[in-house]
């Protein structure tokens, strides 16, 4: 019986051998060859300048065409910026919605443009206590003097050549962005908003509980439930989270040049040619008196 048993043995031995074995070696080489799914982390936490753009523009590119990157979550603790450069980077963030889901988690603050760029997400989760809202344009009006603007060194062809327009043209191009901001709201929270327009475009400012209220986000949650919901949305298990920053070449503005250009664009004396309209919450303590 037992010599019967041998020949068995040693034929079990030898199927595990060539059939089982080369099967748990290539589970092995799997594993450590094929890239888990990833869930890349993008950062906007400052002021949004011309200078943001590119390295902004650059991390959203990455995480768009990395196709190991399964879902974005957008971290953001903002007050906005300046107008163009935040509609550039909002309408590169629907672009890497064409392609993976993006959710926003909203830190300290999602304020004016800073909110302008959390609506563009999938999903959008806040504290309780961060700043939300603030719809709306804040720009410096030409002065009468500059609008005259006259010196024996300069000619210009028309009234406006050097102002560009009259005041009531200036505060007519701030209505123009102010609607722009509302609309893109309106486009991507759509049945979802519980406020009406007229209290949107106050410019109001609401705490995160007021915010879920009104439609602005979709849920109170942690950081690391957006995470989660990315993973959801994204339809992957097992993955790993990456720093999008970590992965691309490119320099990022510092945080104390970016307030540095906030100081130096609510000071009264600049000249008229470099005004610009901005999607931005100012803080009290940081308005001029």
């Amino acid at each position: 019986m037992q010599r019967t048993l041998t020949p068995l043995l040693r034929r079990l031995v030898l199927l595990c051998f060539w059939c089982v074995l080369p099967l748990l070696v290539g589970a092995l080489l799997a594993f450590a060859l094929v890239p888990r799914p990833q869930i890349g982390v993008i950062r906007i936490e400052s002021v949004i300048w011309p200078e943001s753009t590119p390295y902004l523009s650059e991390l959203l590119e990455h995480a768009r065409t990395d196709p190991n990157v399964r879902a974005v979550v957008l971290q953001i603790n903002s007050p906005g910026g300046a107008v163009t450069p935040t509609e550039e980077i909002y309408f590169r963030l629907l672009e890497l919605r064409q392609t993976k889901p993006v959710i926003v988690a909203i830190d300290d603050m999602a304020a004016s443009g800073g909110y302008y760029l959390a609506a563009a997400g999938d999903y959008v989760f806040a504290k309780p206590s961060s700043i939300i809202g603030n719809v709306g344009v804040v720009s410096l009006l030409p002065s009468t003097d500059e609008q005259r603007f006259t010196s024996e060194d300069y000619v210009a062809s028309g009234p406006f050549k050097f102002s560009g327009g009259s005041r009531g043209d200036y505060v007519r191009q701030i209505e123009l962005a102010k609607l722009g901001f509302l609309e893109a709201v309106f486009a991507q929270r759509g049945e979802k908003l519980r406020a009406d327009r007229e209290r949107l475009s106050s410019g109001e400012i609401f705490a995160g509980t007021q915010a879920l209220r009104l439609g602005l986000i979709d849920e109170l949650g942690s950081n690391s439930a957006a995470i989660q919901k990315a993973a959801e949305l994204g339809h992957i298990a097992n993955y790993k989270v990456v720093d999008i920053a970590d992965l691309v070449d490119v320099e990022e503005e510092s945080e104390s040049g970016a307030e540095y250009r906030l100081h130096v664009a609510l000071q009264r004396d600049r000249p008229t040619w470099s005004q610009s309209l901005y999607y931005l919450y100012i803080e009290p303590e940081k308005r001029r008196p």
